[in-house]
């Protein structure tokens, strides 16, 4: 199942149940996984808690800048930190869209964006 969705290395988005999803029901795989709210102990799992938060940042801006159509409710009951280590994404019932006229590169917030993202 990996790389259906994307190419972004530590992020996983579970599949969607088409023949079970309505227009006010999105039905999804299952994921294991710790929200990442609850996750942190401390020490050791405050850190892997950070590498989320970190790829969830890369992620969120290359949904923005590259693809245009981002997930727009991504609190931390909508992010799980699963087994594998990986980020994984739920409820993708609220989505956002940036017209590719805004998302121009030589507008200076975008480039400052992109190059903390590349960082």
């Amino acid at each position: 199942m990996e790389c259906r969705h994307g190419v972004m290395q530590g992020v996983y988005v579970p599949d969607m149940f088409t023949d079970l999803t309505t227009q006010r029901v999105l039905v999804m795989e299952w994921i294991d996984g710790t929200r990442l709210k609850s996750s942190s102990q401390g020490g050791q799992g405050a850190r892997e808690e950070l590498q989320m938060v970190e790829i969830g940042v890369r992620c969120s801006l290359e949904q923005m800048l590259e693809e245009g159509y981002y997930h727009s409710d991504p609190h931390p009951g909508n992010l799980f930190k699963m087994k594998t280590g990986k980020l994984a994404y739920i409820d993708f019932g609220m989505m956002g869209e940036i017209e590719g006229s805004i998302r121009r590169f030589d507008c200076p917030t975008w480039q400052c964006c992109w190059f903390l993202s590349s960082v």
